[in-house]
Parts: structure tokens; sequence; C-alpha cells
């Protein structure tokens, strides 16, 4: 093919190119998209923003290699304990995906009422409402939690109620024992 065919078959070199067009993205960046810019509309012209570099380093300040996990990745992490897997956002979640299909998701969900309660104000009014309800829904019926509990842990919550004797710490006892339960079993299933 002679030279003088080749530029007939290619488009004019300036009609193509322009200054101003959008570059192709760096690669492993093609999912990215560019920050909004409000304000910026057609044929104004924006700063460049700074290219910033996601890469994680460690000691040595190297980055890590592709398809390495992290000494700290979130996996490793929920490993760790229970309560590494249940301080995670995305590992509460999907322990209580797995605990549903279980059919003991009610565990995790003590675990947290327990938990919230221990924060709660106990000179707030609704403390003994809510104290009554934790009982109502995990303990006096013959649940999950109810059935995982010692009678004395049982009866010492029960009594609490009662007398109207709220403090922060009446369900640490029950919770401890649920948790042991959680340790013991669903979570090492989940963990294989």
């Amino acid at each position: 093919m002679s030279s003088a065919m080749l530029v007939t078959c290619l488009p004019d070199p300036s009609s193509s190119f322009r200054e101003d067009a959008p570059r192709p993205p760096v690669p492993g960046e093609e999912g990215e998209t560019p920050p909004c810019q409000p304000g910026v509309g057609k044929g104004q012209v924006t700063k460049p923003m700074p290219v910033s570099s996601n890469t994680r380093r460690n000691e040595d300040g190297l980055g890590e290699p592709e398809g390495r996990a992290s000494p700290d990745s979130p996996l490793t992490r929920w490993t760790k304990s229970l309560h590494s897997l249940l301080g995670d956002q995305d590992g509460a979640y999907l322990f209580r995906t797995f605990l549903e299909r279980e059919k003991c998701v009610d565990t995790l969900d003590f675990w947290f009422a327990c938990n919230g309660f221990r924060q709660m104000n106990l000179k707030d009014t609704k403390t003994l409402r809510v104290a009554k309800a934790i009982y109502k829904r995990y303990i006096e019926n013959n649940s999950i939690v109810s059935k995982q509990l010692k009678p004395a842990t049982k009866t010492y919550i029960r009594d609490g109620i009662k007398k109207q004797q709220i403090d922060s710490i009446m369900f640490d006892q029950a919770q401890t024992e649920i948790q042991s339960v959680m340790e013991e079993n669903a979570y090492q299933m989940f963990l294989t």
C-alpha cells in the first residue's frame, strides 16, 4: 500500500484531536468517576485536579502486590474475635444475614439491645420501658435467647424489673451468656 493511499484513509489529524477533550483513564482507575464540579458549565475551563495515589503502603513505603490481602483487612480482623466482627459495620451486617439464614438472629439482636441499654441514661423515664421491652421480647417468652440463658440470670433480670431497680448493667450477665453461645457456635460456623 502506498503512502498516498494510507494518508487518504486516515482522518485529518487536526480534526480528531482536541486539547480540551477528556483524556483516557489511567489503567486501574477506569471505573472511577471524576468528582462533580458545581458551577462549571459548557465552555468554562476548570483547574486541573491533583492526582493522588490510593496505593496502600507498608512500613518500607512500598505498595502491596496486587491480589494480596492487607494484614489489617476487614476479613483478617473479623477472624480475631466476635467483638472485632460486630465492631465492623459490614461484618455485623454479614453476620446478621448469616444468622437470619440459621434462624437465630434474635441472639444478635439481643446482644445489640444490651449494648444500647447499657448506654442509656438511667434518669430517663423511658429506660424502664426499654428494660421491660427487652425482657418481654427476648427473655420472658420461650425464644432462642431465653432457652440459652441460665435460670438465675433470667430471675435476676425479672426481679430487677418488677422492683423497678434498673441499672445500666442489669443485662450484662445475660449478654455475656449469649455472647459465649454465639462465639462457640454461630461465629465458628460463620468463619468456615
